[in-house]
């Protein structure tokens, strides 16, 4: 309870020029209303300021005053009905026989009559304290939109605020009038949550000046939404000039929208809760005219849903996001999570989060099936559980890939090389790859052929394979590639020759006491220049060929080394001295490629020994060719012979 007394003296010191003589002064006179019965008066004076002076006012009503240039408006109102003389209107006289001119716009009182007279006392109000009771404001529940059709402060709704809904306030204030919600809405001019006399003083500023500037206002001030209710708030004006564009802040969960009617003096905004809002405020702005808040807050027990993080993933890999469960108001128990209408091919995982009073974060992974489209595709993720329903919105990414590049590879044995590769991306496919090998029929590659590199990055480059000695041919090989967390493998055939390396090696050996040489014959070199022990040659890489040491007595070994370069190579065993048989001589000439073994020849089952040839193998664009035997004829003809050749220093 407030309590008044209803005597106040409002007065307005005129800003026009002139002599500031003493007050009362002789030359004062005051325009006087006397009435009876009266509640409230709105009263418009117009003067000549060259002739009369605005010194103020007095009255025992609750009045309000706007100064012009030459005119004046005062309203006032009294909580209780006045009799006599409740205003006087006081200016200093400037030119003599001068007089304002008056109209009362409007009254509430029985009879009120304007006099201009002689300055005299100011008006003996002999009231009593007066009680009056603020009201609270409309709360969520008695909001109706239609109350937005009137202008704010518009009590009787007549269309119009005039002096009668600042009586009719007034009533309500003391409890001469029943305070319903349509009237208490009106009532509250300042969002301040009840009606007082502070907006019964700014009703009556907004009667008397027609120029009061914009006020935002709001109401109810607080909201209590659980998911999935809705409400409505009412935006109004205190002022007379029209508000600005009104714009408005709302916390995640509540979606705000104007279904304002046309015609409407107000705004009307409906607030609907998509989740839960703890200790939100939606905020509305309005230019010049301020701004306003609105609480929003939760009731029931309920969560918050919220995701983070991009999910994508290539198709058949996993995509996720972190998922985080909040409990509010000692929410506990099961949440169940759920795609809504997703398309064929997208699993989500898990099925179901429990919430024990403390928030939740898990990993959300949603599998994706090597069949869906590599493309963005709008998700919503549903939350239930306790009766509560969240969903929050987010968009999948899908991308994929496909592999190109070189379609054939040719490696010696024991060498290694690069297949390039490139990757065509789609939809912002970004994902390291994890290769394998396979043939195109799909089974495992040789044993003896293997990927360098195992993986590749995104944008695609070489891809490094080596082999060892496979049997030299050509290969169909299939490369896969996988990316790195799962997906969907793509593959690039091509095929890999083999081939023999340039270095070969020619090794003899015999287990008897006869002198055996290796001979090697090769294209453009003179017979006569062969290699041979008169002529061991330079060993490769910085030469051709050579022999790598005589032995002229066994047991033995003997070693040529020569780099293939076209054509033909032809290498011969010629039995230089001592006695014995091929075929008892244990020998055996064996052939290496880049240092692996390709094939073994022992000596032929000849009887034959001193001072013949055996022409053991050719070496050709195919490959290793078996020669022709054990022969007395000199290889090309030459005049070799024991006694013939240069002693070997025996």
């Amino acid at each position: 309870m407030a309590q008044r007394l209803i005597w106040l003296t409002l007065l307005l010191l005129a800003s026009c020029s002139g002599p500031q003589g003493a007050y009362p002064s002789p030359l004062s006179q005051a325009l006087v209303l006397r009435g009876e019965a009266v509640r409230g008066v709105f009263l418009e004076v117009t003067f000549d300021p060259s002739a009369l002076r605005y010194l103020g006012s007095a009255s025992p009503l609750l009045t309000e005053a706007h100064l012009e240039a030459g005119r004046i408006r005062l309203v006032g109102v009294s909580y209780r009905d006045l009799s006599g003389e409740v205003l006087r209107v006081r200016f200093q006289v400037l030119k003599p026989g001068a007089q304002p001119e008056a109209r009362l716009l409007e009254q509430e009182a029985t009879r009120a009559s304007l006099s201009w007279e002689e300055e005299g006392p100011s008006p003996q109000g002999r009231l009593g304290p007066q009680s009056y009771t603020s009201l609270p404001g409309v709360g969520q529940a008695e909001v109706d939109p239609a109350f937005a059709q009137k202008p704010l402060g518009d009590l009787n709704a007549s269309g119009s605020v005039g002096l009668a809904d600042a009586v009719l306030l007034a009533d309500l204030l003391t409890g001469a009038a029943t305070p319903n919600p349509y009237r208490r809405y009106h009532a509250d001019l300042d969002s301040s949550g009840y009606a007082d006399e502070q907006d019964l003083v700014r009703l009556l500023r907004k009667v008397v000046n027609p120029n009061l500037g914009p006020g935002l206002e709001v109401a109810p001030l607080v909201l209590s939404l659980n998911p999935g209710e809705s409400a409505h708030v009412l935006v109004g004006n205190s002022g007379n000039e029209p508000l600005p564009a009104v714009t408005l802040q709302a916390p995640s969960g509540l979606t705000v929208q104007d279904e304002t009617p046309s015609g409407y003096a107000g705004k009307v905004y409906k607030v609907t809760a998509n989740q839960s809002v703890d200790q939100g405020a939606i905020r509305f702005v309005a230019g010049t005219a301020g701004s306003r808040a609105v609480a929003v807050n939760s009731l029931a027990p309920d969560f918050l849903l919220s995701l983070e993080g991009n999910p994508s993933a290539p198709v058949g890999g996993q995509a996720q996001a972190s998922l985080t469960l909040t409990p509010l108001l000692g929410f506990n128990g099961s949440v169940n999570l759920s795609l809504v209408n997703p398309p064929p091919g997208i699993t989500l995982s898990p099925s179901t989060v429990a919430l024990n009073g403390n928030p939740v974060t898990v990993p959300l992974t949603l599998a994706l099936d090597p069949s869906l489209s590599p493309q963005d595709y709008p998700l919503t993720l549903r939350a239930e559980g306790g009766n509560r329903v969240r969903e929050v919105n987010f968009t999948l990414r899908i991308t994929d890939f496909s592999l190109g590049g070189d379609t054939a590879l040719t490696l010696p044995w024991g060498g290694g090389g690069s297949l390039q590769v490139t990757v065509a991306a789609q939809n912002g496919f970004n994902t390291p790859l994890v290769l394998a090998l396979e043939g195109q029929d799909g089974a495992p590659p040789p044993s003896r052929i293997a990927l360098d590199t195992s993986s590749l990055p995104a944008s695609g480059g070489p891809v490094t394979l080596r082999v060892t000695n496979p049997p030299p041919g050509p290969y169909p090989l299939r490369l896969k590639a996988t990316p790195q967390g799962g997906g969907a493998t793509r593959s690039w055939d091509f095929t890999l020759t083999v081939t023999y390396a340039a270095d070969w090696r020619v090794v003899l050996s015999w287990n008897t006491g006869a002198d055996l040489d290796l001979h090697l014959f090769y294209p453009g070199t003179p017979a006569t220049q062969h290699i041979s022990w008169s002529n061991p040659g330079i060993c490769p890489p910085t030469g051709e060929a050579c022999l790598e040491g005589d032995v002229t007595q066994g047991p033995g070994q003997e070693t040529l080394r020569f780099r293939y370069q076209g054509g033909s190579y032809r290498v011969y065993v010629h039995w230089y001295f001592g006695g014995g048989s091929w075929q008892a001589s244990g020998a055996q000439v064996e052939v290496l490629n880049a240092g692996y073994p390709v094939q073994a020849f022992p000596a032929p089952p000849s009887a034959q020994g001193y001072d013949t040839w055996w022409h053991v193998l050719t070496v050709d664009g195919s490959g290793v060719v078996p020669g022709s035997g054990v022969g007395s004829a000199q290889p090309q003809g030459l005049g070799l012979s024991p006694l013939s050749l240069p002693r070997k220093g025996r």
